[in-house]
């Protein structure tokens, strides 16, 4: 096995058996990979007494590849002819493959936005660097996606990897991951079993409104932003593209349909807030919120108490006279209304009814203003 100390013996004759084993020579041992790659064997001891003309060294095996090894033997002497003889396919050298351990992911149940880290405890008995690459599933193990990878040094030690783009459609409990192990050796790359987790669920979020309470509004060319913001929770995060309705009153008391906007790359949600005659918001104070409608995210509504000022536009309109010639010292009566910018009648607090000369300018009031109907007045 790799990382084993092996031991390589020979002894040295020559070409006649009368000069018996043949001491104090000098020798060198290389060792050949299957590549061909040539690898000294240091030091040689030169064996005595019983064992003279007996030569060894002990290779250290740590760090080298699988296979058939040959042995090259080189020995010269003074009294002799010099030799090197190789010797095929001496012994197999075996990488033993990685074994694993108590993988997990962390967390095991949370929200799909959310960064999922991936352990598994590996342990290579020669120590060889080792990769693990993480596969994921979200269809129960049917297909498997490569998700990202991670090395660690000298064959030991947790082997992580962090993976963070789960989407939507894959909330559920089917989700399984598994690591493949590579090692120096090819062939002893193998995958793990396949392993439950994580658990995906919807996000939990908050909604906080950044813009719009208290706000004015001229219900007759004006607007303000609605503005609200959304927070990933389990994420930590403002996460874009999550659909956030916008809700205002139009009478005070009932809600109009709400209006969707998606949360842009910041987390916020703009609403452009634009009472108009048609369908009718009534001027005054008004009531709006917010709130998450999204079945990727858990659904969250702002308090209903944020509030929006709608103003109108008054306009006073003269019925009559219109144009009719009266004679001077006569009694005119004068009609007139007041509607809003919606051609709605209005009371109004005040009324004053002027009249003006054209060539003197002079302005005298007409009072008493009557109200006879509702925003009509003479």
């Amino acid at each position: 096995n790799v990382t084993n100390q092996i031991l390589i013996r020979f002894n040295l004759t020559s070409d006649c058996s009368m000069d018996g084993s043949i001491p104090n020579a000098t020798t060198s041992i290389r060792t050949q990979a299957p590549n061909g790659t040539y690898f000294q064997c240091t030091p040689i001891q030169n064996e005595t007494e019983a064992n003279r003309g007996l030569y060894n060294c002990t290779w250290n095996s740590t760090g080298h590849v699988e296979g058939n090894w040959s042995i090259e033997l080189n020995s010269s002497n003074q009294s002799f002819n010099p030799n090197s003889t190789l010797l095929q396919n001496q012994f197999f050298l075996n990488n033993r493959n990685a074994t694993v351990n108590n993988a997990t992911v962390t967390p095991g149940i949370s929200g799909w936005t959310r960064n999922f880290t991936y352990v598994v405890n590996l342990t290579d008995p020669e120590g060889d660097n080792l990769t693990c690459i993480l596969y994921t599933s979200t269809d129960n193990g049917a297909s498997f996606q490569r998700r990202g990878n991670s090395t660690i040094q000298n064959g030991s030690g947790l082997c992580s990897v962090t993976f963070q783009d789960f989407q939507c459609s894959d909330i559920g409990a089917d989700n399984f991951y598994l690591f493949e192990i590579r090692d120096l050796q090819d062939n002893n790359t193998f995958n793990t079993s396949q392993f439950a987790g994580p658990t995906l669920t919807i996000p939990n979020i908050t909604i906080l409104v950044t813009n719009g309470n208290d706000s004015i509004v001229n219900r007759t060319y004006g607007f303000t932003f609605l503005i609200a913001r959304v927070y990933d929770t389990d994420n930590q995060s403002y996460d874009p593209n999550i659909n956030v309705s916008f809700y205002a009153t139009t009478n005070i008391t009932q809600f109009a349909a709400g209006k969707g906007n998606l949360t842009n790359a910041s987390g916020h949600a703009i609403h452009n807030y634009t009472p108009i005659c048609s369908p009718l918001t009534v001027a005054g104070p008004q009531y709006w919120y917010a709130g998450v409608q999204d079945s990727c995210y858990a659904n969250t509504n702002i308090t209903i108490n944020q509030t929006a000022t709608v103003f109108g536009t008054l306009k006073n309109n003269i019925i009559e006279p219109n144009g009719t010639k009266y004679i001077r010292g006569a009694n005119i009566t004068i009609f007139g209304n007041v509607t809003d910018e919606c051609n709605l009648l209005l009371n109004a607090n005040t009324i004053e009814l002027n009249t003006t000369h054209i060539e003197t300018a002079n302005t005298p009031t007409c009072n008493p203003a009557i109200n006879n109907l509702t925003g009509r007045y003479q």
